[in-house]
């Protein structure tokens, strides 16, 4: 066989693999649940050192559960077990594998994080990431005195700050962009809780982007004051993309906008 024949063949052949690929792709992808309550199975050793706590600003008062939980996007054991090596590896898994090395999607999973042991992973610090699927009785004696509601029982001022994380996320694009780039999916309030002197609301972000996963998060948290009902201070929590922004700029960014949804509200 000629050059030019050898050529033409072996370009036809990739082709054709690639087509093969994306089909698998798109027709697979969608196999696995949304949600796992699995985290055990989080790939700790990435995603630790985006793990940032706000610190204890004093004991939490009331917290109102509004998703059930605090929704994470961690990369996950049991992909990379399914990914598994290009050498000896099955005709689907190759796939796999061809998918990951190309955009990482596969590496990708969201889990439920219960409330209270993301508080104390998220505000207090008292667990690291590594240790969230561990046993946090005792670690919960922090929040002894804290009364947790779901959403349909917040009243008064708790179901104000409800209503305004909801105003929040509703139109959070802009928000978004101030705070990482461009990318933008959703926004979501997970938790709003008050201390003494502050309300608290975290919002969950999603982002699209090749460069990390398919769907990435920014979670944040907003602090505000309860007596003068003004922005304090902004927290990044927690993201799966490295973000340039310090604290304060991000709250010199996003103040405009909030105060502006700030101001319907109280």
């Amino acid at each position: 066989m000629n050059p030019l024949a050898r050529l033409t063949r072996f370009v036809s052949g990739t082709l054709t693999l690639i087509t093969t690929f994306v089909m698998w792709s798109s027709s697979t992808c969608i196999a696995y649940a949304q949600y796992s309550d699995n985290l055990k199975d989080i790939d700790y050793q990435y995603a630790e050192r985006h793990v940032t706590p706000i610190g204890d600003l004093g004991n939490i008062d009331v917290v109102a559960d509004l998703r059930g939980f605090v929704p994470m996007s961690f990369h996950s054991w049991t992909a990379k077990k399914e990914a598994g090596s290009f050498s000896g590896a099955s005709f689907a898994n190759q796939f796999k594998n061809l998918r990951s090395f190309l955009i990482g999607v596969d590496l990708a999973r969201w889990y439920k994080v219960p409330t209270k042991k993301a508080l104390l992973m998220l505000y207090s610090g008292d667990i690291a990431l590594p240790h969230i699927a561990d046993d946090a009785t005792n670690l919960g004696t922090r929040l002894r005195n804290t009364k947790f509601i779901d959403e349909s029982d917040a009243r008064g001022e708790t179901a104000e700050w409800c209503k305004f994380a909801y105003a929040l996320a509703k139109d959070s694009k802009p928000l978004y962009q101030q705070i990482a780039g461009s990318g933008f999916e959703a926004a979501e309030p997970t938790t709003v809780f008050l201390t003494h002197q502050s309300a608290f609301i975290i919002l969950s972000f999603r982002y699209s982007g090749l460069e990390n996963e398919s769907t990435g998060q920014v979670l944040v948290a907003l602090e505000f004051s309860r007596s003068l009902k003004g922005y304090k201070t902004f927290y990044q929590l927690y993201s799966t993309q490295d973000m340039n922004e310090t604290n304060s700029d991000a709250l010199a960014k996003t103040a405009p906008m909030v105060a502006k949804v700030l101001a319907q509200f109280f």
